[in-house]
C-alpha cells in the first residue's frame, strides 16, 4: 500500500537552506558513492561558487559586487524553474535522509526511490539516472528517471517479464531522447510529485496496485509512441 502523505514543497527556498541539503548529500556521497559525475560537479557549498565569482570579477576586472548580490545570484539559480537544479537537490536529499534511517523506505504513492546500494550498481554513463520506481507485474515497471544534461525528470518502462525481454526495453530506452514525446514530457519536481500522486489516487480507486494501466500513461515515454 502506498503512503498517503503529501509532500510539500515550498516556492522559494533561501541560500542556507540550500547548502543545508548540500552538506547532507555531498556528506554522504563520501562514504557511499550515490552521485554521478555531473551532480558532483553541481553541488557545490554556496562559499565555493562565491569565490569563483569573485575570481572572475578581478580577472575580467568588472565591478565588484557585494557578496550579499552574489549570495542572491546563487540562490536565484537554484531557484528557476527552468534549471531544475533544485530538484534534482530535494529529491536526492529526501533519498539521503532516507537511508540514514536504518530500515526505512523512500516511498511516494505506489512508487520505490532506490536505495544507496542500488544506486551505486547504476551505469552513470547513461543520459539518464533511475531514481524510482513502480512495479506493474510480470517483472516490469515503470520508472522514474532524471535527464542528466536537461536536470529534468521523466517517466519511462522499464524491466520485462524475461532476460530477452529486459534487454529490449533497456536498449530502446536508449534512444529516447529523440523523440519528440520525450521532449514534451520532461517535468519539474514540482510536476513529478503531482504526477505521483495522480497515479496514486487512481490505483487505490482500482482496486488493482499492478495494473499496467494508469492516470499517468500518456506521460510514459516509451518507443512505441510513435
Amino acid at each position: 500500500m502506498p503512503r498517503d502523505d503529501k509532500r510539500e514543497l515550498k516556492s522559494y527556498y533561501n541560500l542556507n537552506e540550500i547548502d543545508d541539503m548540500i552538506h547532507n548529500v555531498v556528506s554522504y556521497n563520501k562514504d557511499i558513492p550515490v552521485l554521478y559525475s555531473e551532480l558532483e560537479k553541481r553541488f557545490k557549498d554556496s562559499k565555493i561558487y562565491i569565490e569563483q565569482l569573485k575570481l572572475v570579477q578581478n580577472r575580467n576586472r568588472l565591478p565588484k559586487l557585494p557578496t550579499e548580490i552574489l549570495s542572491y545570484i546563487i540562490e536565484l539559480k537554484y531557484n528557476l524553474d527552468d534549471m531544475n537544479d533544485l530538484g534534482v537537490l530535494l529529491c536526492y536529499n529526501d533519498m539521503v535522509k532516507t537511508y540514514k534511517k536504518e530500515g526505512s523506505e523512500f516511498l511516494y504513492g505506489y512508487f520505490r526511490f532506490i536505495d544507496a546500494e542500488d544506486i551505486t550498481k547504476l551505469d552513470k554513463t547513461l543520459f539518464y539516472f533511475d531514481i524510482a520506481c513502480k512495479y506493474i507485474g510480470m517483472g516490469h515497471t515503470i520508472t522514474l528517471s532524471i535527464d542528466k544534461k536537461r536536470n529534468k525528470f521523466f517517466f519511462k518502462y522499464g524491466g520485462g517479464s524475461s532476460y530477452f525481454d529486459y534487454e529490449e526495453t533497456f536498449n530502446k530506452t536508449q534512444k529516447l531522447y529523440i523523440l519528440d514525446k520525450y521532449k514534451n514530457n520532461l517535468f519539474s519536481i514540482k510536476d513529478i510529485y503531482a504526477k505521483m500522486e495522480m497515479d496514486r489516487d487512481s490505483t487505490s480507486k482500482s482496486d488493482d496496485e499492478y495494473s499496467p494501466r494508469t492516470s499517468i500513461q500518456d506521460c510514459i515515454v516509451d518507443s512505441y509512441s510513435e
